[in-house]
């Protein structure tokens, strides 16, 4: 079992580029099988204090460890067969 955690900024500072982030992570914690994984997502300032954060949000922890997009991707999408026409993300797509 997997502990996927998403800390994301508080709303009124997802403007630009990291709004768009922001949902990239949100749709991608909603592949992530619920049943036998645990899956939370905290609004930094709201849920947890912003000086209890490890890094600048957003970020994703899988079982503890910050892990970047790509990665998570990898482990949620690829490795669990739900990308079945080969897709894998490209950060130059950015």
């Amino acid at each position: 079992m997997n502990e996927y955690l998403l800390y994301l900024p508080a709303t009124v500072d997802q403007v630009g580029e990291t709004k768009l982030i922001c949902q990239r992570y949100e749709h991608l914690m909603k592949m992530v099988d619920r049943e036998y994984q645990t899956c939370r997502t905290y609004i930094v300032g709201l849920d947890v204090e912003k000086s209890s954060v490890e890094v600048k949000p957003p970020y994703l922890t899988v079982n503890g460890k910050v892990t970047g997009f790509p990665e998570a991707f990898d482990k949620i999408m690829v490795k669990t067969q739900k990308a079945i026409d080969g897709t894998t993300f490209d950060e130059d797509l950015l």
